[in-house]
Formats: C-alpha cells, sequence, structure tokens
C-alpha cells in the first residue's frame, strides 16, 4: 500500500475514536510541600490554635457573660464543621488543605462573632479539644498532648454548669458512649466505672435525663478518671494529680512525737461549693478545715481520712497513710567501732519532757539528752531510749550496736531504727532479723555474714547491703534467705554474694521458696550479686504486687533463676537487665500471669512460662536470642502488644506439648519475626492450632514453625489484614494455615511442606475477604496445597503455581485468577459457578480422589468478561440442574479457546444457554455420550478451529438459529455425520460424513482447522486496509454482522475492539 493512505486512516480514527473512548482527564495534583518552612509554619499555627481554644475555655469557666451559653457554644458549633473538615483533609498527610483548614479554624476561635440560642451536643463540641492531636499527632510535644486533655476536661465542666446532665453529655447527637475523642490517649468512659458512679449518686435508680448537682458531677468526672489509657505513664499523673483531690503533709518522714500540717488539693474542689472538711487521724483525734496540724505522740501508722460534704449534703471521703517513726539515737565511736566506748545522743522536742537511757548491759539507767558509756566486753546489745511526754504518755526507742573485737553474734530481734553490720566484721546470725516500717538495716563493704539454720532477714523497712558475702553459719544446714514484706522505701542489695539459702516461707504459696522473696514490694534493687548454690525453689521470687530492679546480676546452681507472678489488676513491671545465669536446673526465668504494662525481659535467657497473657494495656518485650518454655498446655495469650524477633517457643517437658500463641482482636502492632514455634498442641478453643490470630496481628514473617502435634499451624480468623512472609511451615496433620472468610491477609513467600493441606481459604458472600497469596514453595504436602471453598465477593489472586483442592467455589461479584501451571482438584460433585469474572489459563481442572468424579465448570449470566484459554477439563460429571456438563454457559462467557475436555462422564461437554455469543475456538471436545456442544435456542456461538470427536452429536443446536461452525476437524476428512437433509431451507446435508454427528443449523462447510493471523479480520490471508475497515465498522457498530474470523482477535477477548483496530492499522502502516 502506498504511504499516502496513511492520512485518511488516522482521520477516519480520529473521527470514529471519540465513539469508544472517554474524554474525561484526571486533574493535576500539585506536591505536597513537606519541607522545614512550611512544616514550622504549621505547628506554629497548631499551637496558636489550641492556646485560642484554652484562652475560650478559661472565660467561661470564669462565668463570663459574653461567653456563657449559646455564645459560647456556637463557637464550638463553627468549630466543629473545621475540625471536620481538618481531620478528612489530614489524611493526605500535612498537605496545604490541612494547613489551610487549621488556620481558618484558628480565626474562628479567636476573631468571630456568632448568634445561636442551643446547645444541640456536647460530645460533638467535646471532641474540638483533641484538634491539636488529631492533626498533628506525630509532631506533638507533650505539653500540647496535655493542654488538650485538659480542655476536655473543662468543656465536661462548663456542660454540666450548663445543666446538661451527664447522660446527655454521653450520648449526645448519637455519637454513642465516649465524650473525648479516643486521638492521642484521651480517655474513654466505660460501663463499669459509669455504673459504679451511677450508684454512688443514686444508689435507689438512675434516671438518664437527671440534671445532677455539681458536686454530683465531680463525683463522676473522678470515675471517668479511673479509666485514663496511660499510654504516657508521666503524663496520666501528672493530669490525674491536678483533677483529683490530693491529701499532702509535712514534714514529709515524721519521727515520734511529730506535729505533721496537712492539706487538701485539687482542680475539681477548687470549683465547687464546699461546706465542711472533717480529719480523722486514726488516733482517736478530728479537725475540721481545708488545712489543719495534728500531733502524732506514738510511732506507728496512721490511716488519716477526710470527709468533705458539698453544699448538697453529698459526701466524697479520702484517705492517705502516714508513717510516724521512732524517735532517733545517734551513736558515734570515738574510738573506732571495735572499741568498747560509744557516745549516745537525739533530738529535741517542745513535746518531750525526759530522757532515759538503757545500755542494754544491765549498768544503771541514765537521764539526758546526751550520754557516753564504756561497756565492760564485746557483745551485740540494745540500747533503749524512753521519752516521757508533755501528755503524761512515754514512748521508746531501740537500736542494737555491736562492741568491740572479733566475731559478733546477733540474736534475733526487731530493728526500728537504724542499725549498721560495720564493714570487715564477721556477724553470726542466730535467729531472724525483722527490720520493721520505719527500720533500716545497712550492711557495709567488706563484711561477712553467718546465718544459723532457719535465721533469716525480714525487710518491712529498708535494707542497705553493698559488697557483703551471706552464707550459712553450719556446713550441714541452710538459712532460709531474705523477704521484702509491703516495703515502702529504698532498699539496695548491691555487689553482694547470696548462697545456700533454702527458702520455704511458710505463710505463703509453697512454690514461693526463694533466696530472696519480694512481695508488695517496688522499692528494692538488687544490682550486681551472685545468687548461688540455693535448695530453694528460686534465686529471686517476685510477686504480683512487686516491680523490683534486677540488673547484671549471676544465677548458679538454681533450680530457677527468677520467678515472677503478673497480674492484670496490679500492673507490676519488674525491671530485668544483663542478668545471667549457670546451670539453672529447671529454667533461667518462671513467668505467669496477666501482664498489664510494658514489661521488658531484656535478659538472654531461658524463660518458663506456666501461662501467661498480655492484657489490652500491656506491652511485652523479650531479649532476641531467648527461649520460651511452656508447661503441657500453657500458653501465651495477647490482648496488647508483643513484638518477639529471634525466640524459640518450645515445651518445658519432652512429649507433654504446650498450647500455643493466641492473638486476640486488640493486638494489632503485634508481631513474630525470625522465631521457632514447636512442640505447640494448640487447644479446641483455639481451633488445635499452633499460632492463633484474632483481627489485628501485624505478620509473621521468617518464622519455623513445625514438629507440632496441633492440627493446625496459623489459624487467622475474622478480619485480620496480617502479614504472613518468608516463614517455613511444616508437619500439620490439617494445614499449615487456616484463613476464615473475615480474614484478608497477605500470605507470601513462605514454604510449605510435609502439611495434609498447606492452606485453607474459606470466603463469604457477604463479606468481601481477599486473601493475597504468592510466590509460595510447595513440597510433598500430602493431599493438595490449597483447600480453598466459598464465594469469591472481590479481586482475588492465587497467584501460587499449586494445586488447589476445591470443594465448591462461587464467583460472585468479584473477580478470580489463578497463576497459569496451576492445578484444581474438586471433590466429588464440587464446581466451580462464575457470577463475575474468571479468566483462566494454563490450569487443569479434574478430580481429587480418582473415580469420584466432580461437578464442572458453570458460567452465569452476569460472566461476561470470562475466558478459559489453554486448560485441560477433566473427570467432570456435571449436575442436574446444570444439563449434566462439565462446562455450562449461561450468556456471557467471553470465549473457551486452547482447551482440552475430555475424560468426563458428563452427558455434555458444554452447553450454551441464554444469548451468548461465546468464542469456542481452537479446543479438543472428546468422548461425550451425548453432546460434544450443545446450543440452546436462543444462544449464537462462533465454534471454529476445534478437534470435535467422538462424541454421540458433535453440536447439537434446539433452535432455528444458524450456528457458524467453520473450520473444524470432525474427527474425519469426511466431515461430520449429517444424514438430515434441510438444504432447501438454507441447511447442509453430508450423509457420508463419517465424523461426529451435527443438528440441522449448523454451518459446518468448510471443514478442516484454518490458520488464521492476527489481525486477519475477514481471514483473506493477509492484512490489510481492508482488514483495518471492518474492524472499525465492528468497533463502531456500523457493521456489526460482519463475517469475521475470530482467530485473528488480537488479545483473545472473544471480540474486535479498538486493541485490534490500532493493531491493525500498525501493520498496514509498517508494510507500506
Amino acid at each position: 500500500m502506498n504511504r499516502r493512505y496513511l492520512p485518511v486512516l488516522v482521520l477516519i480514527f480520529l473521527f470514529l475514536f471519540p465513539i469508544f473512548s472517554s474524554n474525561s482527564h484526571a486533574e493535576e495534583v500539585q506536591d505536597i510541600d513537606l519541607s522545614d518552612e512550611a512544616m514550622r509554619e504549621w505547628l506554629k499555627v497548631t499551637y496558636d490554635f489550641a492556646d485560642g481554644v484554652d484562652e475560650l475555655l478559661d472565660m467561661a469557666l470564669d462565668e463570663s457573660p459574653d461567653y456563657a451559653g449559646s455564645q459560647f457554644t456556637d463557637i464550638f458549633k463553627a468549630l466543629k464543621i473545621s475540625y471536620e473538615i481538618g481531620s478528612y483533609l489530614s489524611e493526605k498527610e500535612y498537605d496545604k488543605a490541612s494547613l489551610l483548614a487549621l488556620k481558618y479554624t484558628a480565626e474562628l476561635s479567636v476573631k468571630n462573632t456568632f448568634v445561636g440560642s442551643q446547645l444541640s451536643s456536647i460530645a460533638s463540641i467535646a471532641n474540638l479539644a483533641a484538634l491539636p492531636i488529631g492533626l498533628s499527632l506525630n509532631y506533638f510535644k507533650n505539653e500540647m498532648v496535655r493542654t488538650a486533655k485538659n480542655n476536655q476536661i473543662k468543656l465536661y465542666i462548663i456542660a454540666r454548669k450548663l445543666g446538661y446532665s451527664h447522660a446527655f453529655i454521653m450520648n449526645g447527637a448519637g455519637d454513642g458512649n465516649v465524650i473525648f475523642t479516643d486521638d492521642g490517649w484521651i480517655y474513654n468512659i466505660v460501663d463499669e466505672n459509669l455504673n459504679m458512679a451511677y450508684k454512688a449518686i443514686d444508689p435507689v435508680e438512675y434516671e438518664p435525663d437527671e440534671v445532677y448537682t455539681d458536686a454530683q458531677m465531680k463525683y463522676v468526672a473522678e470515675q471517668a478518671l479511673t479509666t485514663l489509657v496511660l499510654d504516657k505513664q508521666k503524663l496520666g499523673d501528672d493530669l490525674k494529680n491536678l483533677i483529683y483531690p490530693q491529701i499532702t503533709y509535712t514534714p514529709s518522714a515524721p519521727k515520734a512525737p511529730a506535729k505533721v500540717s496537712f492539706d487538701v488539693n485539687g482542680l475539681l474542689l477548687d470549683k465547687y461549693d464546699i461546706v465542711s472538711f472533717t480529719w480523722d487521724f486514726g488516733d482517736g483525734s478530728t479537725a475540721s478545715g481545708k488545712s489543719v496540724s495534728h500531733v502524732f505522740r506514738k510511732p506507728q501508722q496512721y490511716n488519716v481520712t477526710l470527709e468533705v460534704i458539698d453544699s448538697s449534703g453529698t459526701k466524697y471521703n479520702y484517705d492517705r497513710n502516714i508513717l510516724i517513726r521512732s524517735h532517733p539515737i545517734c551513736i558515734e565511736y570515738p574510738d573506732g567501732y571495735e572499741s568498747l566506748r560509744r557516745t549516745f545522743s537525739t533530738t529535741n522536742s517542745e513535746y518531750i519532757k525526759t530522757f532515759e537511757w538503757d545500755f542494754g548491759d544491765d549498768s544503771p539507767k541514765s537521764a539526758g539528752r546526751e550520754q557516753e558509756h564504756t561497756y565492760e566486753k564485746s557483745d551485740y546489745y540494745t540500747v533503749t531510749l524512753t521519752l516521757s511526754l508533755d501528755d503524761g504518755s512515754a514512748i521508746s526507742s531501740t537500736q542494737g550496736i555491736f562492741v568491740g573485737p572479733g566475731t559478733k553474734y546477733i540474736k534475733g530481734h526487731t530493728i526500728t531504727g537504724d542499725e549498721t553490720w560495720f564493714s570487715g566484721g564477721e556477724y553470726i546470725v542466730l535467729g531472724s532479723i525483722t527490720v520493721a516500717k520505719g527500720g533500716k538495716l545497712t550492711i557495709q563493704p567488706n563484711t561477712k555474714i553467718y546465718f544459723k539454720e532457719n535465721a533469716y532477714l525480714n525487710i518491712n523497712g529498708s535494707l542497705i547491703a553493698e559488697n557483703a558475702y551471706l552464707t550459712n553459719a553450719d556446713t550441714n544446714s541452710e538459712w532460709i534467705g531474705i523477704k521484702f514484706y509491703n516495703c515502702t522505701e529504698n532498699s539496695k542489695i548491691e555487689n553482694c554474694i547470696i548462697e545456700n539459702t533454702r527458702g520455704r516461707w511458710e505463710s505463703y504459696n509453697p512454690t514461693s521458696q526463694s533466696a530472696i522473696g519480694i512481695y508488695k514490694t517496688s522499692s528494692v534493687k538488687i544490682i550486681d550479686c551472685l545468687i548461688k548454690q540455693s535448695t530453694a525453689k528460686a534465686g529471686i521470687w517476685i510477686d504480683k504486687e512487686s516491680s523490683p530492679v534486677i540488673t547484671d546480676n549471676e544465677f548458679k546452681y538454681d533450680k530457677i533463676g527468677i520467678w515472677i507472678c503478673y497480674d492484670e489488676d496490679t500492673n507490676n513491671n519488674p525491671i530485668l537487665q544483663n542478668n545471667i545465669f549457670f546451670n539453672s536446673s529447671e529454667s533461667d526465668y518462671y513467668i505467669s500471669g496477666n501482664i498489664n504494662a510494658d514489661a521488658k525481659w531484656d535478659d538472654i535467657a531461658t524463660y518458663y512460662i506456666s501461662s501467661a497473657e498480655i492484657s489490652e494495656e500491656g506491652k511485652l518485650r523479650i531479649a532476641p536470642g531467648s527461649t520460651l518454655k511452656f508447661r503441657q498446655g500453657g500458653h501465651i495469650t495477647i490482648k496488647g502488644v508483643f513484638q518477639a524477633e529471634d525466640l524459640l517457643f518450645t515445651w518445658m517437658t519432652e512429649n507433654e506439648p504446650w498450647g500455643g500463641i493466641r492473638f486476640s482482636s486488640d493486638s494489632e502492632n503485634s508481631y513474630l519475626k525470625n522465631c521457632v514455634i514447636e512442640h505447640a498442641a494448640g487447644s479446641n478453643y483455639y481451633k488445635n492450632s499452633a499460632i492463633y490470630i484474632h483481627s489485628a496481628l501485624s505478620g509473621i514473617t521468617d518464622c519455623v514453625i513445625k514438629n507440632c502435634p496441633a492440627d493446625v499451624g496459623i489459624w487467622i480468623q475474622y478480619a485480620s489484614e496480617a502479614v504472613i512472609s518468608k516463614n517455613t511451615i511444616s508437619g500439620f496433620s490439617d494445614c499449615g494455615i487456616v484463613v476464615s472468610e473475615q480474614s484478608s491477609p497477605s500470605i507470601k513467600n513462605n514454604f510449605f511442606s510435609d502439611n495434609n493441606y498447606a492452606l485453607r481459604i474459606k470466603y463469604s458472600e457477604n463479606i468481601k475477604n481477599n486473601p493475597i497469596i504468592a510466590e509460595n514453595e510447595f513440597e510433598k504436602n500430602s493431599e493438595a496445597d490449597y483447600y480453598i471453598f466459598g464465594d469469591i465477593n472481590a479481586d482475588a489472586k492465587w497467584d501460587d503455581i499449586a494445586t488447589y483442592y476445591i470443594p465448591y467455589i462461587e464467583i460472585e461479584e468479584g473477580k478470580l485468577r489463578i497463576a497459569p501451571g496451576s492445578t484444581l482438584k474438586f471433590r466429588r460433585g464440587g464446581h466451580i459457578t462464575i457470577k463475575g469474572v474468571f479468566q483462566a489459563e494454563d490450569l487443569l481442572f479434574t478430580w481429587m480422589t480418582e473415580n469420584e468424579p466432580w461437578g464442572g465448570i458453570r458460567f452465569s449470566s452476569d460472566s461476561e468478561n470470562s475466558y478459559l484459554k489453554n486448560c485441560v477439563i477433566e473427570h467432570a460429571a456435571g449436575s442436574n440442574y446444570y444439563k449434566n456438563s462439565a462446562t455450562y454457559i449461561h450468556s456471557a462467557l467471553s470465549g473457551i479457546t486452547d482447551c482440552v475436555i475430555k475424560n468426563c462422564p458428563a452427558d455434555v461437554g458444554i452447553w450454551i444457554q441464554g444469548a451468548s455469543e461465546a468464542l469456542i475456538s481452537k479446543n479438543t471436545i472428546s468422548g461425550f455420550p451425548k453432546y460434544g456442544i450443545y446450543i440452546g435456542n436462543t444462544s449464537y456461538p462462533i465454534i471454529s478451529n476445534n478437534l470435535i470427536t467422538k462424541n454421540d452429536f458433535g453440536i447439537y443446536c434446539t433452535g432455528n438459529q444458524t450456528i457458524n461452525a467453520q473450520h473444524n476437524d470432525w474427527g474425519d476428512p469426511s466431515g461430520p455425520y449429517d444424514p438430515s437433509d434441510d438444504r432447501a431451507s438454507g441447511g447442509l446435508y453430508n450423509p457420508d460424513g463419517k465424523g461426529d454427528r451435527v443438528s440441522d443449523n449448523i454451518d459446518y462447510e468448510p471443514w478442516g482447522i484454518l490458520s488464521v493471523e492476527k489481525g486477519d479480520v475477514n481471514g483473506k490471508d493477509s492484512i490489510t486496509l481492508e482488514d483495518a475497515i471492518l474492524a472499525l465498522q465492528i468497533c463502531t457498530g456500523i457493521n456489526p454482522d460482519a463475517k469475521i474470523y475470530p482467530e485473528s482477535d488480537v488479545n483473545d477477548d472473544g471480540k474486535i475492539g479498538l486493541e485490534d483496530v490500532v493493531y491493525t492499522l500498525r501493520t498496514v502502516s509498517d508494510k507500506n
């Protein structure tokens, strides 16, 4: 062709293109300015906005007429609109629109005037206080977060002052049970605390529309504060101290007799009409007033209570414990601590009348504030100071001392003051030593202490020991150890050796046998110590109410190094770092209970876990390289955050499998990475899986899950989008991974071996779950690689070349793509029904079990863009409802090309029903007892270049329409067998044909396979301008009935379209 025709072709193309093309264009998107200057400007505006809101709230709290009532309300109505716009735009990550929204909001907050008359929704308005957090969470400083929180408290108070009930505020305008946004750690008010508040306000009945008094509102606010989400612990404490009434006293460490001053402060108290303060000091004395003083004469712990009454008569009670210590005894050693001379003194007080000293050696008593005394021999003595007081009472203080050279023998006694065991000395403890509350025992460096059998240290006060050696006194006996109980003062054991203990604190659970027991105490530090050769159950026992610091210690030859009991209600959180364990016969650590804090197990160690739970507020991090061993049936349940890397999860005792790992719906930031999970049996409740995921886990990557008696490796339940990647999952009797119908995880690059099935996936018609599965590898999975069933309602891609076992599949509104080269095996009667889109290439469809034929493939009227290409369909029996056909087409299928349909017990190979114009080309269809292809009376398929052989009827048409079936191979050069002579009505007649039989109205001439080039639309053996024009006419609907050759279709979509037009034009142009 001459090139002068090209402009004509181009004009034709440009003229016709709008008929089948869209004129829409994407709008340009400006680049987002993330420069430092832009960010500084953005933050400045955000801060200005927060300051403006704070100013307005302060004015409202002052009850200024200009800002009360409707005007105040309308300001926040306007702000609400800006807040919603800003929140939406902020999702675009700090773009200019967000900046403008913030500027607009800031201007509204300080400049505009408003009109209005009614407060519509405090619940909506209260969200505004969190605007700085919602729009700049990643950049905000703690002081601004604190400002936002305090603003919300103020909003609640203002709403109550305006006369709105708690119920209205909490449920206003359909905003649900949350007054404050949960963006940025703002608290929610839960039902439990609300019920508690309601009961306190009105024990008889709670009326939702009741307007509470100011004092009642204060109580509800206090109850709300108990549910603060303390992601920032210090911030939470600051806020509580600001709001709650706090009892304070001075001096901080009073000694009897002591005058103590008390006061009470709190933001809420300052805002309400309190008519009385009544104090009870716990010794029978009372006082009135906000600030009071009281003299405590006896050393002991007192519970001081305060009753507050408001103008409505409502009472509120607060309390605080105060420890009054013994009067001090000061001892000096003018000639050194191994001399026999001592000097004694004490402090004076206006409440003391006389001082009397008993030096503990049967010498005469002495009077006076200061005394000197010389002992006759070396020994341990108890010095007693007795004070007579102004009210006629007397109190005593005692202190033990060592006098003279040589070994010191210590009888069992109680330390109420300060006692020191001196550097370089040797001490033999004959009985148990108790350090009472307020007392202190100091063990100086280079001190050796030998304990007799059954002796121990019982610490209720304070113990300070440094570089000391604590051991047994007799070779064949053991001492008990050290017990800390309910200590509020700081204790520290540093650089000490503690050995040959047996534990057994008789008043506690027998399992709490330890060298050092820590109970109800968080003020203990054990640092750089050696704890060894103990027959106790553990080196250190930490109970559920204790959070000590245990760092840099060595544990040798113990059964268990450290035993920790966690508890959800107490939020205990021991600090564990850099401890080393040698030859622990059972485990380095023993762990049990519920973790409700940010726990860090920083030691590379072996952790024996009975069962543990990380609660919603908890977080656990374990040192990489550690081993977690579980008792039989034991498990770890994650409701908070568990970020595990390079850990081994296994059983404690051989042949006693543990229960597995369970991730709950709140564990969204949790993950497992580079871990090994073995010997897990799961449980019935958790689907007998080694790992159970409920909704929220971030991912499991680079892990090995093996040697487990559990039925399933990973069970993924509900709306989980977890990433499961680069794992090895092997040896499971049911499935490596199970994906429920509510889940859409990403499962990529895993290796599955020696499982019954590698993966089982269930799709749901009502939930558009869409797991992503790709690039996985499979080896020796006994039944199949995949077990998949259900209703696909999304764009599903099975990108693994694998064996898929399918009981049944229905593609609803969804789309399914399967990796070419895969095999689909169906159970007896199983089928695949397509109502959406199924584009299948190079697949094998077959039975799962020999001699148990499956149900076939069913294309519905909505499957217009579906096709089968280069597939094999075998052993399909069809069903009565679908005409006992291997492949059933109702109206819409694009085509079946290059496929083999054979060895099927079905009556029909392809049944075509409805107004179908499907292309059936280049297939082999053989061995069907009735029909190779059956065509309904409204169908107009194009059937060409197929091998149709060994069927009773090759093609059977029930209607009067003519079917284009040219260029097919009928199994014999003589053509199809056509004994019905209907030539008079335009039909064909071939009684001598030895190929498959055909019915009337089949246009089978010419027969024989025709090779047609892509783009040769008219089938005239070359691509010319005539083909381009014909393609354009078909595309635009000018000549829809033109005779074409489907094999010329460029993209195998079963129709001549725009792509075919472009292809023919380019081909013609290239030839010329």
